[in-house]
């Protein structure tokens, strides 16, 4: 069983670890991101000052939006293996993952479909598939409790 409560915090601790490293990524940047430029088909520095503003502040909100997301999933967690809240906040933390996931999937496998930019698809689905890991061994660590 402790196993199985290892397993639980590491694959969504992972997720969020990976969630909170591209939040950080997307709120520090002074530029887009190069598969950006490939989407648009055009390099940051030949953009209008006013146009960079604006697409820099919607990705920089994206960021920090993103860190507040992993932030409230790893308070969750705690709450989950620390204070022992009941089988509800599982559910709960689940949900909350996949709201969180999902778009981020959907968005970028638009963007590689529909453009020559490659955004980082396949992360998206590595950290759903953390999530859910972690949601079959919180569980199944519950069950054989």
């Amino acid at each position: 069983m402790d196993w199985l409560i290892l397993f639980h915090l590491a694959s969504y601790g992972a997720a969020l670890v990976i969630i909170a490293a591209f939040a950080l990524i997307y709120a520090a940047r002074s530029q887009f991101m190069p598969y950006h430029a490939a989407v648009i088909e055009r390099p940051w520095h030949t953009l209008d000052a006013p146009l960079q503003f604006l697409l820099l502040a919607l990705i920089r909100l994206l960021g920090w939006g993103w860190l507040a997301i992993a932030c409230a999933g790893l308070v969750m967690l705690y709450q989950l293996f620390v204070l022992r809240v009941p089988l509800p906040l599982l559910v709960l933390l689940q949900a909350y993952c996949l709201l969180a996931i999902t778009p981020i999937i959907a968005v970028t496998s638009q963007v590689k479909r529909r453009t020559n930019g490659s955004p980082p698809v396949m992360v998206g689905w590595v950290t759903m598939m953390l999530c859910w890991l972690g949601f079959l061994f919180g569980l199944l660590a519950r069950a054989c409790a």
